[in-house]
């Protein structure tokens, strides 16, 4: 990372160079256009969640009062607000899939494997879009605990978050809206989008595929 600016957005890239393609020019020119250094992370031996905890302790101890985490798979559209401005004071930022029926697949079968902290009273967080400042940095990174098996990993992210006195404020929906497989391209809710995620689509071509179709019809 080469600091220049006191806000950095980083992107990780593990194997997902067909959405790259797409989609990291979008986070270029986004950046360059909101002032913000831009960092991705191409080449790794770890896994996703691993690298995404490595970035968070680079970026804090790199002196950045805040710091934008992107997967690979989440498209930026021209014109929009300059995130950092919008949610100035948040510690952290996410966006909620509660009652959201696929997270809840995912949740009661974490509760069967025997993890009892996703109540129906807590959040579930997806973690393709994070948003934190200094403070928010600090405290995740001090809270972070490595998951011993990758599939545990993306839980393990929100595990750590209930019951921490991190204040969370949840992302509006348009700084993470699904545009893989939970809504078709005609889907009124990609009209507002600000980060289109093209997430939840296993398939290689047919995910490239969705994101080009999705770049051409709301660039």
């Amino acid at each position: 990372m080469n600091k220049k600016s006191s806000r950095l957005i980083c992107t990780v890239d593990i194997d997902m160079d067909y959405c790259t393609d797409i989609t990291e020019p979008t986070v270029k020119k986004y950046a360059e256009r909101i002032g913000a250094d831009f960092y991705s992370c191409k080449e790794t031996t770890q896994s996703l969640a691993q690298t995404k905890y490595n970035l968070l302790f680079q970026a804090r101890h790199g002196g950045y009062e805040k710091v934008l985490l992107l997967d690979a798979d989440v498209l930026i559209r021209r014109g929009i607000p300059n995130i950092f401005d919008h949610y100035e004071n948040a510690l952290f930022n996410e966006l909620p899939y509660k009652n959201k029926e696929d997270t809840w697949t995912i949740v009661n079968g974490m509760k069967r494997s025997g993890h009892t902290e996703f109540a129906d009273e807590n959040p579930f967080y997806n973690m393709g879009v994070i948003l934190l400042n200094s403070e928010g940095l600090e405290k995740l990174s001090d809270l972070l605990i490595i998951a011993n098996k990758p599939e545990q990993e993306k839980y393990n992210f929100n595990s750590i978050l209930i019951g921490s006195d991190l204040e969370i404020e949840s992302l509006h929906q348009r700084w993470n809206t699904p545009g893989g497989f939970m809504l078709p391209v005609d889907d009124p809710t990609l009209l507002d989008a600000y980060f289109i995620h093209v997430n939840g689509i296993k398939d290689p071509q047919k995910r490239a595929e969705k994101l080009k179709t999705v770049s051409l019809m709301f660039p």
